[in-house]
């Protein structure tokens, strides 16, 4: 296999999830034309980007295939809230921030990864009280503008129990219990790349 077919080959996850997402219905690839549509754009884009992000670029050459497609084949419902193509801008808006999100949520993962933390990690040692739930985010809000704490976080890949009893009153046995929740949290709101997934700390 040669370079472009492997390029493209390990997109089509991220090729069929876009395509859905426009679609605003899940996509086969047996069955759907959107996503042949979506892919020899995906393959064109290859070929007329100069420079740039690679991934806008291309979004921006699928979305305007498929809106193409939409409208040569009137039989096909337009995937918008009206069925009008004048308020597509405002939903492909609301597409492109979904998407966002899932890129923020991806960088997220191997930020993570560094500290040998998965997302199933997190869901099982995440508290489930909302009392500590929401003292551990204050905690991390507020070690998240210590330059000093970023800093061992980031280049030790560890928590920095000692210093956080510090200038805390949660105990270690906290600390410990809850230290790559707590990390998670902190490379959330001191990462500016990964501010859309702070909405879902709550």
């Amino acid at each position: 296999m040669d370079a472009r077919n492997y390029f493209i080959e390990s997109n089509k996850p991220y090729i069929h999830q876009y395509a859905s997402l426009i679609c605003k219905r899940y996509l086969s690839w047996e069955n759907d034309d959107e996503l042949s549509i979506a892919l020899m754009a995906f393959n064109d884009a290859i070929d007329t980007f100069k420079e740039g992000n690679f991934e806008t670029y291309s979004k921006i050459i699928m979305k305007n295939r498929l809106i193409d497609y939409f409208r040569k084949n009137s039989r096909n419902e337009i995937p918008i809230e009206d069925e009008s193509i004048q308020n597509y801008t405002s939903y492909t808006h609301s597409i492109d921030e979904k998407l966002d999100r899932v890129s923020q949520i991806n960088l997220f993962k191997e930020i993570m990864e560094d500290f040998n933390i998965t997302l199933e990690d997190l869901t099982r040692k995440s508290p489930k009280h909302r009392d500590t739930r929401e003292k551990l985010i204050e905690l991390a809000k507020h070690l998240a503008t210590i330059d000093e704490i970023i800093t061992v976080i980031k280049i030790k890949k560890i928590l920095p129990i000692k210093e956080i009893l510090l200038i805390s009153e949660i105990s270690r046995k906290t600390l410990e219990d809850w230290r790559k929740y707590i990390i998670a949290l902190i490379i959330i709101f001191s990462d500016k790349r990964l501010d859309s997934l702070r909405e879902f700390i709550v």
